[in-house]
């Protein structure tokens, strides 16, 4: 152990809870000044079944699962500052912060029984060395690289490219024309090709019906103080 760099793991989710939880002493046999003793862990599994503590280590790239905040919220990447026994502290650089997370109550709730079905504590964050277009959308990054392959959905390529602030930052790869350019279903392009409807000035009928929600409005509080 003390000459090793790479540690992997095959199926973790096989091993007892005793020595999963013992990995980090484990590993500081090689060095007792850092976190799993400054050796990378590789591991063999959905990384959503590896808790979140484990995860952490300075420098890893997270992406925020809850809205701390109105500038801090879901989707937000940053990378971990440093860790203490409370919790981490991630940067976010596009914010120029740091800041020390707590564990917050996640749950599962059921529709059908109308209760959550599950709860855990944990921080709200987890490893983001990539993340779906979908994720992606709304945010802008400074560098990014595009994975071609699992495109799906006409317009999917389209999203990605527009998350790059500028053409320098952009790499993508995997691209196929076919494959990766899906045009839009005939519903969409019909649609475009009609013409516009002519621009009304006389906005009344708008403004009246405008009106009319106004009192509705006014008398709901009256017509739930009555039922």
């Amino acid at each position: 152990m003390t000459q090793t760099d790479v540690l992997v793991i095959d199926e973790c989710s096989m091993l007892s809870k005793r020595l999963f939880e013992s990995l980090d002493e484990v590993c500081k046999l090689k060095d007792q000044k850092h976190s799993f003793g400054d050796i990378q862990l590789v591991t063999l599994l959905n990384c959503h079944q590896f808790p979140t503590s484990y995860m952490e280590k300075k420098g890893a790239p997270v992406i925020l699962l809850r809205n701390l905040s109105d500038k801090l919220v879901n989707g937000l990447r940053g990378h971990v500052y440093d860790i203490y026994e409370i919790g981490p502290v991630v940067e976010f650089p596009t914010l120029s912060i740091k800041v020390p997370l707590e564990k917050l109550r996640f749950s599962v709730f059921s529709p059908s029984r109308n209760t959550d079905v599950a709860l855990r504590l944990q921080y709200p964050v987890k490893l983001s060395f990539a993340m779906s277009i979908h994720k992606s959308q709304g945010l802008t990054l400074e560098s990014l690289e595009i994975d071609c392959r699992q495109i799906f959905k006409p317009g999917q390529l389209g999203v990605a490219l527009g998350r790059a602030r500028e053409t320098k930052g952009l790499r993508v790869i995997s691209f196929n024309a076919k494959q990766s350019v899906i045009p839009q279903p005939a519903t969409v392009t019909n649609f475009l090709q009609k013409s516009s409807a002519g621009f009304e000035e006389d906005r009344s009928c708008c403004n009246n019906k405008q009106k009319r929600y106004m009192i509705k409005l006014f008398h709901l509080p009256k017509f739930i103080a009555q039922n």
